[in-house]
C-alpha cells in the first residue's frame, strides 16, 4: 500500500505542477479548484469514505465466518440503494448547479468575481458524475480489502490522476479549464469503476439485484455509516470549509490553498494513509474475535510508527516551505509573486501533519469496533470549533488563518480521539506513546535546525540579489518617482533604464487597463503577424513544443493559406494557455481567441527572445494599453541591469538617504560581482522603502536554486535525524528501517 499510495500521490504532486504552470494561481485554477466542493458535498453527505468504514467490519464477519452468500447479498442490495440514491441526487444537483455553487462553493465570488462563478457552474455539472463512480469504486474496493486484497484501492488514484493529466496535456486545447474537468471525469471513471470491477472479477464475486433495505447486514452497514453521514466530521469537511472562507479572500486564495494543501497532503498520503488502510482489516479481524489485548498493541504501535514518520515532516514542511512551493510550483504562469501566498498557507497546514496522520491510526480503531458514532460526535466537535475558528483568523490573518484553523481543530480532533479510545481499551501504551514521541520531537528539531542552516547558507551562496516578480510593493507609484524625482538617486536610475522602458513608463501614466480594448488591438496585431512572412525560426521556438499540424505545414510550401495557418499555430504553441488553435481553416483570429488579457501582456513581457520578437511586431497603440501589466516588468528588468553592472553608491547621490553603515562601508569598499549586486540591492531598498520589498534572508530564488536548497537540506536533516533516533534508541524506527531493508534484500535475491 504503501509504495502504490507513493505512486499515486507522485502522480498528483505531477499532476498539480502541470496545473499550476498552465493556470497558475488565478481566478481559473480557483475556480477549477472550487468546483470540486458541491461535488464534494454530496459524496460526503450521501456515500462518504465512511460507507467503507461501516461496510468492511460487516462483510468480513459474514465473509469470515462461512456466510459468503449474504456478504454478496448485502453488497448488492448497498450498491443498488446508493446507486440510486446517488444518481437522483447528481441530477438534482445538475440542475440546481448555479444557486447551489453560489451558496455552498464560492460566495465570495458572487458580488466581486461573477464571471468565475460562471466558470465554476460549468466546472462543477462537468465533475458531479465522478462521485457516483466514486461511490461505485469504493464499494468494490471496500470488499477487495476484506478479503486483503488492495490493488483495486491503490490503483484507483493513480488512475484518476493520469486522468486529470491528460486533461491538462491534451484537452485543454480545446475546452481551456474545463479540459481538466473532463480529465477528472474520466479518470474516475477508469480508476474506480472499470479498474475495481476487473480486480472484482478476477478474485471472483455475486450480485443480487436487490432494493432489500431491511435486511439485517444492511440495516448495521446504515446504523454504523449514519452518523457519519449526518455528523460534520472534520477529515471529510475541513478542505470543503476552507474553500468556502477562501472566495471572501481573494480570487487566488482557493487555488493557493489547494496547491499548500496538496504539499501537505504529500507525505501524509503515503505514511497515514498507507498505513490506515491496511491497518483497518487486521484490527477488524482482531476486534471480532475478540483480541483486545493484540489491537490495542497494534493500534499503539502503528501510532508510534506513524509519529516517527510525520513528525519530521511537519518541522521540515515549516522550515522549508518557500523553496519547497518554489520547487513544485514555480514555472510557467506560476510566477514567483505567487510563492508567499501558498508558502504561508503551507507553514500553517504543516503544522498539523502529525494530528492528520495520528487520527488516520486512531480512528481505524473505532470502524474496528463496529462503532463510528463515537469519532462522528468528535469530529463534529472539532468541525464546530473549525468553522468560526475559520472565519475569526480569515478576518485578521487572510490564508493563513484558514489554514491554521485546520491545523488547530485537527489537533483536537487527533487528541479527543486518543483520549476516548484510550477509555475504550483501557489504555494504549500512554506512557510509552509519550516518551517515543518526546524523543522523536528532539531529534525533528535537532532535524530542522540543520535544514533551517542549509537554507540560510544557500541563500547567501547561490541566492540572488535581483529584484524579482512580487518585490515591487508599488510598481506605479515607483515608477512615478523615477519619473519625476529631483532626488539625485531617481535622477541617475531613470537616466540609465532604456528608452523603451521610459516609453512604457509614460504610456502607463496616460494609460488605464481595458481588457476589452487590448483583446481587440492584440487580436488586430496578430492577425497582421498571420498574415506576414512565416514567423518560424528555430532559436525562437528551440523550447517550444510543436504540434504535428505545425510540424507538417513547415515540411510544406508555406504560402498562402498554408502560411496564415502556420503563423497561425506557431502563435498558438508560443502562449499555448492563452491563444487558441482555432477551428481549421480559420487562421485569423478573434478578440475572444484571447484567454486571459493580463496573463497574456506578461508573458509578452517576459523578455524571451521569442516575446521580444513578438512585442516588437505590434503597434505602438497595442504597447499603450499593454503597458499597465508590462510595465513592472520592463521596469524590474532595467533595474536589474543596474543592480548587477553599476555602481550606484556616491556620497553626493545619497546625502539625502539614510542606509545603513554595514551597507555604505560595503559600497566604498569597490565591490564586484555578487557584492556588487547586494550593496546596489541594499541601496535601492534603503532609498525606496514603500515601494521595493526587503529581499528575505532566507529566500533562495530560482528553481534550480531551490531544488539544490531542498535536496541537501533533506539529506542532511535526515541524516541527523535518524542519527539522533538511533542515539536516543527509538525502536519502532529501527523496525521500520530493519523491514525495509529486509523487503528489498528479499526481492532482490
Amino acid at each position: 500500500m504503501l509504495v502504490a499510495i507513493l505512486l499515486s500521490r507522485i502522480l498528483g504532486f505531477v499532476r498539480d505542477i502541470i496545473i499550476a504552470a498552465k493556470f497558475g494561481q488565478g481566478g481559473d485554477a480557483s475556480a477549477y479548484t472550487a468546483a470540486f466542493n458541491l461535488p464534494d458535498l454530496l459524496y460526503f453527505f450521501l456515500s462518504s469514505g465512511a460507507l467503507s468504514s461501516a461496510f468492511i467490519p460487516v462483510f468480513t464477519e459474514r465473509f469470515n465466518t462461512g456466510r459468503q452468500k449474504e456478504a454478496w447479498q448485502i453488497f448488492s442490495i448497498i450498491a443498488c440503494l446508493m446507486g440510486l440514491a446517488l444518481t437522483a441526487a447528481v441530477v438534482i444537483f445538475w440542475v440546481y448547479a448555479r444557486p447551489l455553487v453560489s451558496v455552498l462553493a464560492v460566495p465570495g465570488f458572487v458580488d466581486k468575481y461573477p464571471n468565475l462563478v460562471d466558470t465554476t457552474v460549468i466546472l462543477t455539472k462537468i465533475i458531479l458524475p465522478c462521485q457516483l463512480f466514486f461511490f461505485i469504486g469504493g464499494l468494490m474496493m471496500g470488499t477487495l480489502e476484506s478479503r486483503q486484497k488492495f490493488s483495486a484501492r491503490a490503483a484507483g488514484p493513480v488512475i484518476y490522476n493520469a486522468g486529470i493529466i491528460f486533461g491538462a496535456l491534451v484537452l485543454i486545447r480545446w475546452f481551456h479549464i474545463a479540459g481538466l474537468a473532463w480529465g477528472a471525469l474520466i479518470g474516475a471513471f477508469a480508476g474506480n469503476v472499470v479498474y475495481a470491477y476487473y480486480c472484482l472479477r478476477k478474485e471472483g464475486y455475486e450480485f443480487y439485484p436487490s432494493l432489500n433495505f431491511r435486511h439485517p447486514g444492511v440495516v448495521r452497514v446504515g446504523q454504523l455509516a449514519l452518523p457519519v453521514i449526518l455528523g460534520l466530521s472534520l477529515p471529510q469537511i475541513d478542505i470543503i470549509i476552507n474553500k468556502y472562507f477562501a472566495s471572501f479572500v481573494s480570487d487566488s486564495a482557493p487555488a493557493a490553498l489547494n496547491y499548500a494543501n496538496r504539499l501537505m497532503q504529500l507525505p501524509l498520503g503515503i505514511f497515514a494513509q498507507a498505513a490506515g488502510t491496511a491497518i483497518l482489516p487486521m484490527l477488524a479481524a482482531y476486534a471480532a474475535l475478540n483480541k483486545f489485548d493484540e489491537m490495542r498493541s497494534g493500534i499503539a504501535y502503528g501510532l508510534r510508527t506513524i509519529l516517527v514518520e510525520n513528525i519530521p515532516c511537519t518541522l521540515f514542511m515549516v522550515v522549508m516551505a518557500d523553496p519547497i512551493v518554489r520547487v513544485a510550483y514555480m514555472r510557467g504562469e506560476f510566477k514567483p509573486s505567487d510563492v508567499p501566498l501558498t508558502a504561508i498557507a503551507l507553514i500553517f497546514y504543516s503544522a498539523g501533519i502529525f494530528a492528520w496522520a495520528g487520527q488516520a491510526i486512531v480512528a481505524r480503531g473505532f470502524f474496528a469496533l463496529q462503532d463510528t458514532i463515537t469519532p462522528v460526535l468528535i469530529g463534529t466537535v472539532s468541525t464546530a470549533i473549525f468553522i468560526p475558528t475559520n472565519y475569526f483568523l480569515m478576518k485578521y490573518m487572510g490564508i493563513g488563518g484558514i489554514a491554521l484553523s485546520t491545523t488547530i481543530a485537527a489537533t483536537i480532533h487527533f487528541l479527543m480521539l486518543t483520549w476516548f479510545l484510550r477509555k475504550r481499551l483501557n489504555g494504549l501504551e500512554g506512557t510509552r506513546t509519550l516518551k517515543t514521541a518526546g524523543r522523536i520531537l528532539i531529534a525533528a528539531v535537532a532535524m530542522a535546525a540543520v535544514c533551517y542552516g542549509v537554507r540560510l547558507e544557500m541563500s547567501k551562496t547561490i541566492g540572488s540579489w535581483q529584484l524579482q516578480d512580487g518585490d515591487f510593493k508599488q510598481a506605479g507609484t515607483l515608477a512615478k518617482k523615477l519619473k519625476n524625482g529631483s532626488d539625485p538617486v531617481s535622477v541617475y536610475i531613470y537616466s540609465n533604464l532604456l528608452p523603451d522602458t521610459r516609453r512604457i513608463i509614460n504610456d502607463y501614466q496616460h494609460a488605464g487597463w481595458d481588457e476589452d480594448a487590448v483583446k481587440q488591438s492584440l487580436s488586430a496585431d496578430f492577425n497582421k503577424i498571420i498574415q506576414g512572412p512565416s514567423i518560424y525560426n528555430s532559436e525562437l521556438f528551440a523550447q517550444k513544443r510543436l504540434s504535428e499540424e505545425v510540424q507538417t505545414l513547415l515540411k510544406g510550401h508555406q504560402t498562402g493559406a498554408n502560411l496564415m495557418r502556420l503563423n497561425r499555430l506557431l502563435l498558438a504553441c508560443a502562449y499555448p494557455s492563452q491563444i487558441t488553435e482555432g477551428d481549421e481553416g480559420k487562421s485569423l483570429m478573434q478578440a475572444n481567441d484571447i484567454e486571459e488579457p493580463r496573463i497574456m501582456a506578461m508573458q509578452l513581457a517576459n523578455y524571451s527572445k521569442l516575446s521580444s520578437y513578438i512585442m516588437g511586431r505590434l503597434s505602438p497603440r497595442t504597447r499603450e494599453l499593454l503597458a499597465p501589466q508590462t510595465m513592472p516588468n520592463t521596469l524590474m528588468h532595467d533595474m536589474n541591469i543596474l543592480i548587477d553592472t553599476k555602481q550606484i553608491y556616491s556620497p553626493t547621490r545619497f546625502a539625502n538617504i539614510k542606509p545603513s553603515e554595514n551597507t555604505i562601508k560595503l559600497a566604498k569598499s569597490n565591490p564586484s560581482g555578487k557584492q556588487l549586486a547586494h550593496v546596489n540591492r541594499l541601496l535601492m531598498e534603503a532609498a525606496y522603502p514603500a515601494e521595493i520589498m526587503k529581499r528575505p534572508i532566507d529566500r533562495v530564488e530560482s528553481f534550480k536554486a531551490s531544488t539544490v536548497t531542498v535536496f541537501l537540506a533533506m539529506l542532511l536533516g535526515g541524516i541527523v535525524y535518524f542519527a539522533m533516533l538511533r542515539l536516543l534508541r527509538v525502536e519502532e524506527a529501527d523496525f521500520v528501517w530493519n523491514t525495509i531493508r529486509r523487503k528489498i534484500f528479499r526481492q532482490t535475491s
